[in-house]
């Protein structure tokens, strides 16, 4: 740390020292560090073919083709400049189900690309995931959405969708995407998605300095306008991946904390909103007693993704600390607390959520609670209205609905807004014990041993190349006709 700062400082042999800026407020890295894993983290070599990956995978990538109807300059994965078709059979994917079906809980899948609906088969893919029981996500840039057949019937598969959307600004798709003209296409799919009635959609999108950065607080409104069916906001700083090829383009370097901060700005926020998002993972106790699923990212390094919620006042998000009477970081270190507390007292009660034990676990919150939330502001309706909520969250709990179903019900957290950045590493800023933890792997099939292998998405991009070619030779197949431009 230097000035109220802090830098990730490396020697390499070869190298030499370098270093990069990866905060610019060191008490938003401690507060990360406060509330990340507790775990300690060892490093890695990065020798992920020959790695068994140690951290159980919580949410997986599966690529299924490398074509693409885009030529993006900065392509994290480097496709356009692969040069030979990866596009396995259906029993390629098979045996991965197979082998991640042994796990529980069952990760997620996220179906990507290339671009996964140039793949003629992709529906066949999808089905075939959801008939062992995994839930899927999609990655699509959206531009065969545009046709609103293909977009409906894609929504009928059950999959949720991964939207690549930079915001409305059509220089920044003719510099980052090649043409200016792919923002009209993404909005009729955007159009498309919201006519369906049961999409479920996350925006994803790029972050670049100087180009998109500016776009955050319009996305915010975006996301609000849909809420019915958008329910995330995925937002990625440009991670220098590229390679330097004839048509890449230079740009500068955007933070994950200096993203947060337009986050925050944009929903009114007047204390930090962001934690890290392996931190709900962390109260594993809490979750039982709560009936909660454990979280896809327990066990994730601090400073991996983060997160925040917003919540809907009618007109547009704001800030969730809208409705806590501390701030979100304060307000978890008190969960952390109560967690240590109730972890002491033994592992929860498996049985019914009307147990005698569970409801004095849940009488042990209850302080917690009162202390931390303006009930309201947390409650649906006004009056009589938000009177009948609370009784009826009362009732649901009782009932033994749930705990997601009584908030869903009679919360605005009903309607709120996943927030998350994604600080995807490239060579500058990739840190191993990082690396090492992640809980979001990407999986294929050895194509020497047929052994289904895991390694971190974020260093997938060291291997996939080589990678996939060789699984392309091992599943031989006829080369489709190039994907062409657009829907």
């Amino acid at each position: 740390m230097r000035g109220g700062r802090v830098f990730l400082v490396k020697e390499c042999p070869i190298c030499g020292r370098s270093e990069v800026l990866i905060y610019g407020n060191a008490s938003r890295y401690r507060d990360r560090r406060e509330l990340g894993a507790a775990d300690g983290f060892g490093g890695c070599a990065l020798d992920c073919l020959r790695c068994s990956h140690r951290q159980a995978p919580g949410i997986v990538f599966v690529d299924v083709t490398n074509r693409c109807n885009l030529t993006c300059s900065v392509c994290m994965n480097n496709v356009p400049s692969m040069g030979f078709v990866y596009e396995p059979p259906l029993d390629y994917f098979r045996r991965i189900f197979d082998h991640l079906a042994e796990r529980d809980p069952l990760p997620s899948l996220d179906i990507f690309g290339g671009e996964p609906t140039v793949r003629e088969d992709l529906f066949d893919v999808i089905g075939l995931a959801h008939s062992y029981g995994f839930t899927t996500r999609v990655a699509t840039n959206g531009l065969k959405l545009a046709d609103e057949d293909y977009c409906h019937r894609l929504v009928d598969t059950g999959t949720d969708i991964l939207f690549s959307y930079d915001g409305s600004n059509a220089d920044a798709y003719r510099i980052i995407r090649g043409d200016a003209r792919w923002l009209d296409v993404k909005r009729r799919a955007l159009d498309n998605l919201a006519t369906h009635g049961h999409a479920r959609v996350v925006i994803v999108a790029l972050i670049v300095k100087g180009h998109t950065d500016d776009q955050i607080p319009a996305l915010l409104d975006f996301c609000h306008e849909r809420r019915d069916h958008v329910h995330g906001l995925l937002l990625a700083p440009l991670a220098h991946t590229w390679e330097d090829t004839p048509g890449s383009s230079p740009f500068g370097r955007i933070r994950a904390d200096e993203i947060e901060a337009v986050v925050e700005r944009a929903l009114g926020a007047t204390a930090r909103e962001f934690i890290p998002a392996g931190f709900p993972g962390r109260l594993s106790a809490i979750g039982a007693c709560l009936g909660v699923a454990g979280s896809a990212f327990a066990g994730a390094h601090p400073d991996c993704e983060t997160t925040c919620l917003a919540v809907s006042d009618g007109c547009k998000y704001v800030a969730f600390s809208h409705v806590l009477r501390r701030s979100l970081p304060a307000v978890a270190r008190g969960f952390l607390a109560a967690e240590h507390r109730l972890a002491r007292g033994g592992p929860p009660s498996p049985d019914g959520a009307g147990t005698p034990r569970r409801w004095m676990q849940m009488a042990q919150l209850a302080p917690l609670l009162a202390r931390s939330v303006r009930v309201s502001r947390l409650f649906r309706g006004a009056g009589p209205s938000r009177l009948r909520h609370v009784l009826g969250f009362a009732g649901d709990l009782i009932g033994g609905a749930g705990v997601g179903r009584a908030v869903a019900r009679h919360t605005r957290l009903g309607e709120a807004l996943t927030v998350r950045v994604m600080p995807i590493q490239d060579d500058a800023t990739v840190q191993t014990d990082r690396t090492a933890a992640c809980p979001v792997v990407s999986a294929y099939v050895d194509p020497q041993t047929a052994d289904v292998k895991f390694m971190s998405s974020c260093a997938w991009r060291y291997h996939n190349r080589d990678l996939l070619k060789r699984i392309a030779r091992a599943h031989p197949r006829r080369e489709p006709a190039p994907a062409r431009r657009g829907p």
